[in-house]
Order: C-alpha cells, then structure tokens, then sequence
C-alpha cells in the first residue's frame, strides 16, 4: 500500500514546487474562456426564456448543479466529445409527481415550452431521458455542448424554496428525493473555508459566488486547494478507466464519490486546526484521508452494506450499489491505490524533465501537461539563480528519501561556467 512518507519529507521549496505542477495539470483542464463564455451565454438564456413564460413555469428557478456549479469541471478527454452543464428547473409553486404518468408529462411539457422557441426547437430533443430533458448545443470542435436541465419540486409544499430538499421528476418511479441546492451549497461553503496558513506561508485563495434568478457560472480562475485535488483526481480517474487493460476500467468511481469524499477528508483537515506551511502537505492529508468518509458494515449474509452519505440529503447513500456490486468497492480501492502510486511517480523526478513530462502525459493525458515543460524548465532556473534546486545524479530529482542520491545545482554564471 502506497504512502506518501517520502513526499512528506520534501523541504518546504520543493513542496511549493511539487505543487506548481500539480496546479498547472488542473489549470489545463479547466474549461477555456471560450467554453465557459458559451455555456454561461447559453445558460442565461435559456434561464431568462424560461423564467418569463409564466403559466406552471411562474417563479423558476434556474441554477448550475454539478462539476460546473461547483467549479471542478474538467476538460472532456477526447477534444471531439461535448462538453456538459446540469442545470436545475426549480418549480416552487407545482407538486411533483405521484406516478411515472405525471413524471413522464412534466418533462414532455418542459421540451414542448423549449420547441416553442425558434432559438430552442432544433436544439431541444423531442424524447425526455429519465430525470432530464437534453439541449444539444453543436459548434465547433471543443466547445459543442449539450444542457441537462433537470426540473425539481418541493418536497413539501410548506417548505417551497429550492434551499430545502425537493424531488425531481423520475419517469421509472414518478419522483426522487435530492437536494442539488444543498449540495453544491455544502461544498461551496468548505471551499470559503479559511486555511490555517502558517506565518511562512504565502499561498491564499478565494472564490466569488453570486446568486440570483438565473445564477451566474462560478468561474475557474481561483481555485481552493479542494477544487484542485478533485480536478485532478477526476482525470487521473478518466485516464485509468480508458485503459482497456485495466479490469476494473467499467467499473471507476464516479465522480460524485470522489467529490464527496475528498471534500469530507478537506473539511475536517481545517476543523482540526493544523497549521499548514503549504498547499501541498494539505493536499497529501486530504488523499489520504478520502477512505477513512467510507463506512462498511458486514452483513449476516457475508456481503457488507457500504456508506458514503450525501451530506445534504443523509436518506441518500452515494454507495448504495457497492453490497449489490462488489466490484464496485474492489474498483474503488484499485483506483485509489493507483492514483496514490502515480502521484510519488511523477514527484520522484529521478528521471530527467523530458521523462517527467513523459509520465505525468501517461497518468493525466497530454492535455493536462500542455506547457509543463516550460513550466518546470522557467522554475528550475530562478530556482537555480536562488540556488535553492536539487537534482539528482540521474535527472531533475527533487531529492526525495531513497529515490536518488541528490544533490545541488551549481550556479552558472553568463558565460555558462560553473562559479565557486
């Protein structure tokens, strides 16, 4: 079982520059401001068109829920795929539905209010899925897309605002219990959390979110060190399930699993009140806390009842199919023992920058160490110029414990001869 001990032992330069890179990977994937610019414009759209239809429509609400609501969506990988945003249709003033009927009727009424626009008729899909009805946005390569839009109700009539748990339309059984609002309100508020930051420490990070009828996106330009792990876990997740050699490549957590937990392990690093030097040791706590958020209880029948509560809504268990499907548990531990192993690998920098860039491109994808090269190669050199840089005898080494035999780099002069 892979640990993070060496990584531990990095001094406190190194640390920031293990960091640096791991930033720059998320940074790549973070949506361009082209794709945020055209799922913003078409989401205030379509919120203000819906939101001024009056009739069973009086009073929506329209806001983001998933990755995009919580500002940890990450690139697709294949350039040619679609982008997506869920959004939420919360209808205050209606009852949701007592029967597949009424469930299937409510969605079909929402496509038949969108086909009454000339700017949604060809892009609204004429047969509902189960929970949502599909816009599809085609454009150019990279920023097609296509909207969810889930509608929700009040789970009781008493209790209308969207801030309270609801139930959304289900046309296999008439309505589910959720609370979208409260969940992306719960991550939100751990993100405004403040680190303990010790005295040395410079690193800082805040995020802006707004409210209103139709919600503005959150952008991705500051990100908590949260946000960042789960971008990063995500797509070492997307990476590892697109290995056909890999048995368990059906079966890869999902992302509202990995969201959960490493927001749960995040929350209580800063309950607990440890002062932090860096972002990177918070990250490491964070990691390797994720398994501790998920409970296991063994059953008189052999099988164990697994338990990764949804923290907004404690009815719902996001592992609910792991006792039916173990393999789903065995997928999650291969996963994560994995990530936990590549992430010393690419940190051992006992290879030589080319061949660093070379492994995190096998872990993260190409699209993520876009511009790493540099990135490393400029640090490396201001590094030198403060003579703070280790290399190892072999390569770029950051000098980690039992990897290589490090030592510093000599400072050049302008003539390119070593000094004394």
């Amino acid at each position: 079982m892979q640990n993070f001990k060496a990584l531990r032992q990095l001094s406190q330069s190194d640390k920031e520059f293990s960091f640096e890179m791991i930033a720059h990977i998320t940074s790549n994937l973070d949506l361009t401001e082209t794709q945020l610019g055209k799922l913003k414009s078409a989401y205030q759209a379509i919120g203000s068109y819906l939101s001024n239809r009056g009739g069973w429509l009086k009073d929506c609400y329209i806001y983001a829920q998933g990755s995009v609501g919580i500002g940890t969506s990450v690139k697709p990988l294949d350039a040619k795929s679609d982008m997506d945003i869920d959004l939420v249709l919360h209808l205050p003033e209606q009852s949701y539905p007592l029967n597949q009927y009424e469930a299937n009727q409510l969605l079909r009424d929402l496509i038949h209010e969108l086909k009454q626009s000339s700017r949604y008729s060809e892009k609204v899909e004429p047969e509902p899925k189960r929970r949502c009805v599909t816009m599809q946005y085609g454009s150019e390569e990279g920023t097609s897309f296509h909207m969810d839009i889930t509608p929700s109700m009040p789970e009781e009539q008493s209790r209308p605002s969207r801030q309270n748990s609801v139930r959304v339309a289900d046309i296999f059984t008439a309505n589910s219990p959720s609370h979208p609002y409260g969940y992306r309100a719960w991550f939100r508020s751990i993100c405004s959390k403040e680190v303990r930051w010790s005295r040395r420490s410079a690193y800082k990070s805040k995020q802006e979110l707004r409210a209103g009828t139709v919600e503005d996106l959150p952008g991705q330009t500051r990100k908590t060190v949260l946000q960042i792990v789960v971008q990063l876990l995500k797509r070492h997740r997307d990476i590892w399930k697109s290995d056909e050699g890999n048995f368990y490549k059906d079966f890869a957590p999902i992302s509202i699993v990995l969201t959960t937990l490493a927001a749960r392990a995040y929350n209580d690093c800063i309950a607990s009140g440890k002062e932090y030097d860096n972002p990177f040791d918070l990250m490491l706590d964070v990691i390797e806390s994720m398994p501790t958020y998920i409970h296991g209880k063994p059953l008189s029948d052999g099988t164990i009842q697994y338990e990764i509560v949804n923290p907004s809504l404690p009815t719902e268990n996001f592992a609910d199919k792991w006792r039916e499907k173990p393999i789903l548990a065995q997928s999650f531990k291969a996963w994560y023992e994995d990530a936990k192993s590549d992430i010393v690998e690419i940190l051992e920098f006992n290879q030589g920058l080319d061949q660093t860039v070379a492994t995190a491109t096998k872990i993260f994808g190409a699209q993520s160490t876009k511009g790493l090269a540099g990135i490393l190669a400029n640090t490396l050199t201001t590094r030198r110029a403060l003579n703070q840089a280790i290399i190892a005898s072999t390569g770029l080494g950051l000098g980690i414990p039992g990897v290589a035999h490090a030592k510093p780099v000599p400072k050049h002069n302008f003539f390119g001869e070593l000094s004394d």
